[in-house]
């Protein structure tokens, strides 16, 4: 269930950006579909990737097995900015753009969390070549950083 989360969040990822260009102003908003797709697919991912945090842990060769909780509960935080935004936008008639700003910032954070912890998610190195070629490098880069700080 991580790689459907994955392609899900990374489908919200794109569909944010085609929302900040309204923010930006190079595109006129039409529709409040685009906005609801946002929410419902990251709804939709948040929800399938803590349920594929059950079981053993993944990630233990690579230093990334909390990486998918960090990356849930970040994104979760990211939720909580947007639900803040659209209180003040209902309830007070107030639109705090830098809040959008916070939510893009949170959220591309918990994304990088989430593609750290799937390159170096073990089953999935296993079957893609060029995660594992990645993932080689970043062991032997580690390895010989840590062979230089050892006295």
């Amino acid at each position: 269930m991580l790689l459907p989360a994955f392609y899900i969040l990374t489908a919200t990822v794109l569909l944010g950006l085609y929302l900040s260009l309204y923010y930006l102003g190079l595109v006129k908003r039409r529709s409040w579909f685009p906005s609801l797709l946002h929410c419902a697919l990251a709804a939709v991912g948040v929800a399938l990737l803590f349920a594929s945090l059950g079981g053993a842990p993944r990630g233990a060769e690579f230093g990334v097995q909390s990486f998918g909780a960090i990356a849930g509960a970040v994104a979760l935080a990211a939720m909580a900015v947007v639900l803040l935004y659209l209180a003040l936008l209902m309830f007070f008639q107030k639109r705090v753009t830098w809040l959008v700003g916070l939510h893009i910032v949170v959220a591309l954070t918990a994304y990088s969390f989430l593609l750290a912890y799937v390159v170096f998610e073990r089953d999935i190195v296993r079957k893609k070549k060029l995660s594992f070629v990645i993932a080689r490098l970043v062991r032997a880069t580690h390895f010989s950083l840590n062979k230089i700080g050892s006295p």
